[in-house]
């Protein structure tokens, strides 16, 4: 009986096949069926299953044994994929985008996962760029649709969804370290906004190596880095890029700097630091601005609070 069962199930398949391709849809649903009573372990068969309920209009159906398709076979893009499109046509189209985007990750030559996702992004985001990626033959690549994709939920507040599709982008190799470098930002910014600060504060700090490669400005990215390590309680990875950033600031931003320095400092229970940081400066010349004098106050204000630390009179 064994020895039958591989044949009895190989004819079922090839049944189920031909009335597909013929449109046979409810003959194919039968012989799949009784496939997948012979072998209810094959996730090749949920997956088939799942299609033909998508031709029915049975989505949910369609969904469910997607589902099972993934869940014996959780690293084969077809299984993401027919899940992608079985939520696509139940409008639940944030998890289809998470589903196709990981079955693009899977297999570089799925290309029917690559184009749906594309399809749902140009339907569901404004304003989803696929004029310039075409225009850039940058439409059929892996890296940089998943890259859109996951910029397009952080626009929309999707931090957690994003930080998933933005990370499999980074899991793709990329010839371009700018792109690379977008994506690494975007990455670290869903991580923040997720309270993942030592997440965050790692993909700021590979920003940066990477704009030293390339050559660009960086003072953005210190700052960055150093709200990350701010956030993480890092405070002396703060202080080193809040005093980088000093060296490269004048005017009043140097003035915001020297004070975002002092409270890194403050934490650090470096009174006296923090006296010697702001001493020199001129609070007459600050005071013809608005915007310097109540910087300036909040710099006394730390300056009194480091004489406290220290049991020194202000």
């Amino acid at each position: 009986m064994q020895s039958q069962s591989p044949n009895a199930l190989e004819k079922l398949v090839s049944t189920a096949g031909t009335a597909y391709s013929e449109g046979k849809f409810e003959q194919a649903l039968t012989c799949y069926k009784e496939a997948l009573a012979l072998q209810p372990s094959n996730a090749v068969l949920y997956a088939n299953i799942s299609a033909i309920h998508l031709r029915l209009g049975q989505f949910n159906e369609a969904l469910g044994h997607a589902e099972t398709a993934v869940s014996l076979s959780p690293h084969w893009a077809k299984a993401h994929y027919r899940k992608g499109e079985a939520l696509k046509k139940l409008d639940n189209s944030i998890a289809a985008i998470l589903s196709l985007s990981y079955a693009a990750r899977l297999d570089p030559s799925h290309k029917n996962a690559l184009d749906s996702l594309i399809h749902l992004a140009v339907t569901f985001f404004d304003g989803f760029p696929i004029q310039q990626l075409t225009a850039l033959r940058l439409h059929d690549d892996r890296f940089t649709v998943l890259c859109a994709v996951g910029q397009k939920l952080l626009e929309i507040d999707k931090n957690k969804e994003a930080s998933e599709v933005l990370s499999h982008a980074l899991c793709l190799q990329s010839d371009s370290l700018k792109l690379k470098e977008s994506a690494v930002s975007s990455l670290a910014l869903a991580y923040c906004r997720l309270g993942q600060h030592e997440e965050a504060l790692n993909y700021y700090l590979e920003e940066l190596h990477i704009c030293e490669q390339l050559g660009d400005q960086t003072l953005e990215v210190h700052d960055r880095i150093a709200v990350a390590a701010e956030l993480a309680h890092r405070w002396q990875l703060a202080e080193k890029h809040r005093r980088i950033r000093i060296n490269q600031l004048q005017g009043h931003e140097s003035l915001n700097e020297h004070i975002k320095l002092a409270e890194v400092l403050l934490q650090m229970k470096q009174s006296d630091e923090v006296i010697s940081l702001l001493a020199d400066l001129d609070e007459d010349r600050l005071a013809k601005d608005e915007k310097r004098r109540r910087r300036m106050t909040i710099g006394l204000a730390l300056c009194q609070k480091a004489y406290q630390l220290i049991n020194l009179p202000a």
